[in-house]
């Protein structure tokens, strides 16, 4: 598993590709209630995907769901990166498959 250092709760994630979709574990401490809302909500929609479907998820998503008007500028910073992540790691599974 790897850190996304770009969150300040220490997030980790991993990712593997199974006939041609992403599963992804992802790992967030139990007193992050927040991130792991976030970490629960990309899971949900993201995991069992295509690569092309995870890549083509638009990178303002927390903006789509209304999320930042609820959310400081630091939280929304954490779930765009965690998405952000879980895109690379789609596409670098299918750079190296």
């Amino acid at each position: 598993m790897e850190q996304v250092d770009e969150c300040m709760t220490p997030v980790f994630l991993s990712a593997q590709l199974h006939d041609g979709k992403v599963y992804y574990h992802i790992d967030v401490p139990s007193d992050a209630p927040t991130m792991r809302g976030f970490a629960g909500i990309l899971y949900v929609g993201l995991n069992g995907a295509t690569p092309a479907a995870i890549a083509a998820t638009p990178g303002d998503l927390c903006q789509q769901l209304g999320l930042q008007k609820a959310l400081g500028a630091l939280r929304t910073r954490g779930f765009t990166a965690l998405l952000r992540r879980m895109q690379r790691n789609a596409v670098d599974l299918t750079e190296t498959a």
